[in-house]
């Protein structure tokens, strides 16, 4: 139960859900173009892909 001086959270700008889930950054499809493989597969595997692998 929330008390009557609590406020609600925001929601974000765009109307999407609040927060980032993993907390990760999340990279974009430019950011790959400027990585190596190696670069990329780290990412990946520290879920900084998860949005455009569709994990989100």
């Amino acid at each position: 139960m929330t008390s009557d001086t609590e406020q609600p959270k925001p929601a974000a700008a765009d109307g999407g859900p609040r927060g980032s889930g993993t907390g990760a950054q999340q990279l974009t499809r430019g950011d790959l173009a400027s990585m190596t493989p190696e670069a990329i597969d780290a990412a990946r595997i520290s879920g900084q892909l998860d949005q455009l692998l569709g994990r989100q």
